[in-house]
């Protein structure tokens, strides 16, 4: 543990492990860790498409990607489940070293290859009654169940200590600025994580609102990505919280508010258009897979690039504390 210890702080020493040294494994890693992300997103998109291909995915011939609506609906979601835990599992091993739910995250990107198979909402609505919202929030709430859970595993086998030696040392080699810092702390208040949450949802409502105003896919996906994003750092901003949990929950609330506004506020004439209806209809206009393959990472991205800024911003008052403190030292020995 000690050794796990030394390659975590910079400039500390065990044997001929020194400053340099470390400088170096945080350099090359910084380096790659974009890359690793990338690959561990592709990796998973490539399992969701030859997993979608192989079951005939979508059913109805091309249009309509909700995963309960297909010809084998409950297949379809376990398969998505099993295709998730996959694509944790080796993303984890490609980027782990990034951050160790970094391979969690780009895995949900996965997802998104599975609606974009696909086309707009209306062929998702379309003749489907007021229910399908009810089938959408149940997709949203069961994949969201196990995305959190499978972050669960990783945050607590990381936290705790539950995983292998050589498993923890492989996901808290040097190369993220927050690892140290989130080590070093605990997690937040309750109180001050439901405020930074509220922040977080605030803000990606208003960006899903504003900017899903219609229901081409593409749209829909920016919209729940770049709400998960600035909510995250809107609310670092504001409130900082750890864990992440605090800020990737943030989209899948907005998604079961919108969810469930289009239930109570549909009417079937604007059923029969093929579009949500009531004042949050844009909340309901994105899938459950673009609240979790669009929203989740993105919001992770947030978080992950806030913590970061504060971290560098702590160490820099730190130094110039240290600094400060060597200064009187000398002045007053001199003296």
């Amino acid at each position: 543990m000690a050794s796990d210890a030394a390659d975590q702080v910079p400039g500390s020493k065990t044997g001929l492990t020194g400053r340099g040294l470390t400088s170096l494994k945080e350099a090359i890693a910084a380096s790659l860790a974009t890359p690793l992300v990338v690959a561990a997103a592709v990796v998973s998109a490539v399992l969701f498409f030859v997993g979608g291909m192989v079951i005939g995915f979508p059913t109805d011939g091309g249009s309509d990607t909700l995963l309960l609506h297909q010809a084998v609906g409950p297949a379809m979601l376990v398969l998505a489940i099993v295709l998730l835990v996959v694509g944790t599992a080796a993303g984890t091993m490609l980027a782990g070293r990034v951050r160790y739910d970094a391979g969690w995250a780009a895995a949900l990107v996965g997802l998104l290859v599975l609606r974009h198979v696909g086309e707009s909402i209306y062929y998702t609505l379309d003749d489907a009654g007021t229910g399908v919202f009810v089938t959408m929030l149940v997709e949203l709430l069961v994949l969201s169940a196990v995305t959190t859970g499978l972050w669960s595993l990783l945050h607590l086998g990381r936290e705790k200590g539950a995983m292998s030696p050589a498993l923890r040392r492989w996901l808290e080699l040097p190369g993220a600025k927050t690892r140290t810092a989130d080590r070093a702390t605990k997690g937040d208040s309750w109180q001050t994580g439901l405020a930074h949450l509220g922040t977080a949802t605030g803000v990606c409502g208003l960006v899903v609102y504003f900017v899903a105003q219609n229901d081409d896919p593409m749209q829909t996906t920016v919209a729940v990505g770049l709400g998960g994003w600035l909510g995250a750092l809107a609310a670092h901003a504001n409130v900082p919280a750890r864990p992440a949990y605090w800020s990737f929950a943030a989209p899948l609330i907005v998604g079961v508010v919108g969810y469930v506004a289009a239930m109570l506020f549909t009417d079937p004439v604007r059923l029969a258009l093929g579009e949500p209806g009531g004042p949050l209809k844009a909340l309901a206009m994105p899938l459950p897979a673009e609240y979790l393959g669009a929203g989740i990472p993105m919001a992770m991205y947030g978080y992950v690039r806030a913590r970061t800024k504060q971290a560098e911003a702590v160490a820099g008052v730190a130094g110039a504390v240290a600094v400060d403190t060597a200064i009187e030292a000398a002045a007053s020995s001199s003296s």
